[in-house]
């Protein structure tokens, strides 16, 4: 099954949403889709001559010349290289100034794009020739092809390069040697723009002709060390090569008891100090340094860890120990366990700084959304052919709760209890909500009842390659907001909250959800995916920040030790695990693959990787009462039934349906797959974890947690509004990769309870 926690939203189809993330990163810069001439029908025959002569000779027979779209560029031909490269396009400019501001807005057009070289995954970064600085270079992937573009400062070209496969080898072995530009006639006068003032002209003649292209060194991917939580277990498998015996309780006398320290990415030659304590006395240190450089980056060392040893003579005593790990010489992170008569007992919260904690004993009762401006509705059909005569004591709660609508008296031309298509319901509610009476939407019963509205996706974010074994759409999500787009803007984006409360089938949800429940009065429980604790920081800062929060990692807390954390007295639950659409009975954390670099070596390295997933929270362990609840799980809303095993979602194999059972007040999840951010309050700000934090930094200024929920969505709306426009006027929108994970984001994220 998927289970996928990264790492990337009207009716139906916002077609011209969805060509526009297509063609805008490659549209102004290449005229993909202008008509091509041949170089004696060119607008300017001598710019073509001088360019063609920088193309090399074994390509420039396959070229035709294109209109270049702007006055800064003097000439572009479109060529075909053969081989692994499906097209090249080479545009000439009148200057460096005026090629480097299109290659500012290509790359501008792949936010994500990380440093690095180009080998084998996308990059940015420099290179030279014969060690002369010649340019600039990044590489990603567009439409499941690898491309390249590269600028050569000799002759003020920008070259574009894209191959046929997501393979970037090829296009990276053609940049390095057979590409060009080359020497040639040299460059055209250039032509004055921005009122007159001149670009800057290329060198007439190039500092290097014959050398390699070499890109730059450092081209580091690291953005900062990421080492993950330290990680308790016995030992390692030699042959399944995952750790045995992870836990944070052990048995009095246990020989040998590792510290598992793993990173995603690291300095080389990095000083790592592990020290062990029992209770405030040092009982043992050791020093570890990585020492795995990466073939491409000998400086950075990827996805590696040490499982370092603690045995002390006669085996550990009882007592409570603690293992602090520095970071060249800064104390970086402490893990605690306990040594016992049974080996078992409580697991031990997470010491992790999140920054001063809220002090508020109380923060009071959340109050629900006037009656009076509640629309509620639903399908009574279908409520009583699933519940029977327990349908009216749900629609006489509903009736105190708002203003209720049968459906059934709009689709009269309907078999009872027929399903209708989304469109049909979507067209009712918008015109009962467009005379401004009301400033809620409560949508009563599941999906067979109410339908929910289908969000088409952008390519980039369409999935539905990786949803095939779940058996659900990948190129759209389930989501409540086309019930309240009201203007029918072009993003999507709900103009009133909208709450639902699912299960046509359970009354006892039904009639929970729609009383009277309230949040304890402080404390926060968070339960993380060890592997991804670097991405809960940010909301889970915020959260802290409000009241204090018990923080716990997965593997080793597991599910059957939940029952004795705190989940079920804390007012405030967050959730970040891997989950699943089709198999919604348990959230997992991660399990890595641990191989030795040097066998035998108890402080040698290793190199790890995702290898299984271990079950961090399921069915008979869910229920925080009272809480209000932000889960980022893989299909943490999703409660449609599904094809794969026929599953029909009840309380007892789905764990949001378990939470509204258990009385939660609120719970707010994505209905598709969830993209993990390195989000920060103030900062960057984007996809589920960014949601996230404009969520609960609502919740603490005093938002209800249905008005945090709705202010997050649209604040996120304005945030891709803005990234897919072209604010800097050069034709193509200035971040579309990033608004795609935001539309996904926005719209797959449902609030279920009442408002």
């Amino acid at each position: 099954m998927i289970r996928l926690a990264a790492i990337v939203p009207g009716v139906s189809a916002r077609p011209s949403v969805r060509r526009s993330r297509r063609l805008v990163p490659f549209l102004a810069l290449l005229l993909v889709a202008c008509a091509s001439t041949t170089v004696t029908e060119a607008s300017n025959p001598d710019a073509d001559a001088v360019l063609l002569s920088h193309v090399p000779a074994a390509i420039a027979g396959t070229c035709t010349s294109q209109e270049p779209a702007e006055v800064t560029r003097r000439a572009q031909v479109s060529c075909h290289p053969g081989g692994a490269i499906g097209e090249a396009t080479y545009i000439l400019f009148d200057g460096l100034a005026s090629m480097d501001r299109a290659y500012d807005g290509q790359l501008a057009s792949f936010p994500d794009t990380p440093a690095g070289d180009c080998t084998a995954a996308p990059g940015r970064g420099t290179y030279t020739i014969d060690g002369v600085d010649s340019g600039r270079i990044f590489c990603n992937l567009m439409d499941g092809k690898a491309f390249m573009v590269w600028t050569d400062t000799r002759f003020a070209i920008l070259t574009v390069g894209l191959s046929t496969s997501t393979d970037f080898g090829p296009v990276y072995d053609w940049w390095a040697t057979d590409a060009g530009p080359v020497e040639g006639t040299g460059s055209p006068a250039p032509t004055p723009t921005n009122g007159g003032v001149p670009g800057t002209q290329a060198p007439a003649t190039p500092p290097s002709t014959t050398g390699p292209k070499v890109p730059s060194i450092p081209f580091s991917k690291l953005t900062g060390a990421r080492i993950h939580q330290v990680v308790f277990a016995t030992g390692v498998d030699p042959v399944a090569r995952s750790p045995i015996g992870i836990a944070d309780a052990f048995l009095i006398g246990t020989e040998r008891i590792l510290a598992l320290v793993a990173w995603d990415s690291i300095e080389v030659g990095a000083t790592l100090d592990v020290k062990l304590f029992r209770g405030d006395r040092l009982m043992a240190e050791q020093r570890v340094s990585p020492n795995n450089p990466d073939k491409e980056i000998p400086t950075s060392d990827f996805d590696g860890g040490f499982a370092i040893p603690f045995a002390p003579d006669g085996g550990f005593a009882e007592g409570f120990y603690t293992v602090q790990l520095d970071y060249d010489g800064l104390p970086e992170q402490v893990a605690s366990f306990n040594v016992n008569e049974t080996g078992d007992g409580a697991p031990v919260p997470a010491n992790m700084s999140l920054g001063p904690s809220g002090t508020q004993p109380d923060l009071g009762p959340v109050p629900y959304a006037d009656p009076a401006r509640v629309l509620v509705v639903t399908r009574s059909s279908i409520l009583r052919q699933k519940m029977g005569g327990a349908t009216d004591s749900v629609l006489a709660a509903a009736a105190a709760v708002g203003t209720v609508h049968d459906l059934d008296s709009d689709l009269g031309t309907l078999p009872a209890g027929a399903p209708v298509p989304p469109a049909a319901t979507i067209s009712i509610v918008r015109n009962l909500l467009a005379g401004g009476t009301y400033r809620y939407l409560l949508i009563l019963g599941n999906d067979d009842a109410v339908p929910m509205g289908h969000v088409d996706l952008p390519d980039s974010v369409d999935f539905t390659v990786q949803m095939q074994y779940e058996k659900i759409p990948g190129d759209y999500i389930v989501s409540d907001d086309p019930y309240t787009d009201l203007d029918g803007d072009a993003l999507g984006i709900p103009d009133l909250p909208v709450a639902r409360i699912p299960s046509s089938d359970d009354p006892g949800i039904m009639l929970t959800q729609l009383g009277e429940v309230q949040p304890l009065p402080a404390t926060a429980f968070a339960l993380v995916n060890e592997v991804r604790r670097s991405f809960a920081d940010g909301p889970l800062s915020v959260i802290n920040s409000i009241t204090p929060t018990t923080l716990y990692y997965s593997p080793p807390t597991l599910s059957d030790k939940v029952p004795q954390t705190n989940q079920s007295t804390a007012r405030f639950v967050y959730i970040l695990l891997h989950g699943s659409g089709s198999d919604t009975t348990t959230w997992s954390g991660e399990v890595q693959r641990w191989t030795p670099l040097e066998p035998g070596n108890p402080l040698g390295e290793y190199v790890h990787e995702e290898r299984n997933y271990s079950d961090s929270l399921s069915v008979p362990e869910a229920g925080a009462p009272g809480a209000v609840v932000n889960v980022g799980a893989c299909f943490g809303a999703y409660v449609l039934d599904t094809p794969l095993d026929d599953t029909h979602k009840t309380r007892d194999n789905s764990l949001a349906l378990k939470f509204l059972a258990a009385g939660s007040r609120a719970f707010i999840a994505d209905t598709h797959l969830s993209i993990s951010t390195d989000s920060e309050p103030g900062k960057y700000i984007s996809a589920r974890t960014g949601f996230e934090i404009l969520l609960w930094q609502r919740i603490k200024a005093g938002a209800t947690a249905i008005d945090a929920f709705f202010g997050a969505k649209v604040e996120l709306g304005q945030l891709i509004a803005a990234q897919y426009a072209d604010a800097d006027g050069n034709g193509f929108a200035d971040a579309p990769l990033a608004g795609d994970k935001n539309y996904l984001t926005v719209h797959e994220m449902i609030y279920m309870g009442r408002p």
